[in-house]
């Protein structure tokens, strides 16, 4: 039995068990089970996914997928693949495509806005508040369902250039939704009692398959004078519900 069997074969006993029998839970230390809702990519890649890597005769001769000498059809999301490559297990969320692990259309996702970066200064050069001093800014956020229109906003972090939000802006949206569409993303200067809003720019952040893999996805909204553009950068990331 290979290593990868081995290792799967105590999960499972562990499984059944419970974390405790084999050593899991909170040891004080930060050890042990990982927090609920935090996503684990996981993959066929891992040699603790249940998948032996490909034996040469099947790599030689399988359309679909291989565990060890098996090949299989590299159609399941517990055993993607194609070419003779080593089966991989898809992430929650995702399903097998054509030989390869993509996102569930259908899953649903929340957006969440954690931190970002602006400038002091307008495309005049000036500040944005007639007092000067530095920005105020928020993230206004939508997309489409094909439906319904989705928008969201954070609440405005005072004098920053660098603010930190981590809150979610658009909730529950369908992946379908966020890679045909993307997301339209604008960050303002908030000065209600002062001036309007002023716009630091508006870009479409563009969202595909790596991205929903629970990491920060770093959105650059460059400066373009002829629109108006400012410019900022953004660190998103899609959260799976």
């Amino acid at each position: 039995m290979t290593n990868a069997r081995v290792a799967w074969w105590i999960a499972s006993l562990c499984a059944l068990a419970g974390a405790a029998a084999c050593g899991g839970g909170d040891d004080g230390d930060g050890a042990g089970t990982p927090d609920a809702g935090i996503f684990d990519p996981g993959g066929g890649d891992d040699p603790d996914a249940g998948h032996d890597p490909p034996s040469e005769e099947c790599a030689a001769t399988c359309d679909g997928c291989c565990d060890g000498d098996a090949c299989l059809s590299g159609s399941s999301p517990n055993a993607c693949g194609v070419g003779g490559g080593v089966c991989a297990v898809c992430d929650p969320g995702f399903v097998c495509g054509v030989g390869a692990c993509t996102v569930d259309r259908t899953s649903r996702w929340d957006v969440l806005a954690d931190t970002g970066e602006v400038f002091m200064d307008n495309l005049g050069g000036g500040t944005w508040d007639p007092v000067g001093g530095l920005p105020d800014p928020y993230v206004d956020m939508a997309t489409t369902d094909g439906i319904d229109d989705l928008t969201g906003s954070t609440p405005a972090k005072a004098d920053t250039l660098a603010p930190s939000w981590n809150h979610v802006v658009l909730a529950d949206v369908p992946a379908g939704a966020l890679v045909d569409n993307g997301v339209s993303t604008t960050i303002l200067d908030d000065d209600p009692a002062i001036d309007p809003s002023d716009s630091m720019g508006t870009c479409v952040v563009a969202i595909g398959d790596p991205d929903f893999t629970g990491n920060d996805v770093t959105a650059v909204c460059a400066a373009n004078p002829d629109e108006d553009v400012r410019g900022w950068t953004l660190h998103l990331r899609l959260i799976r519900k």
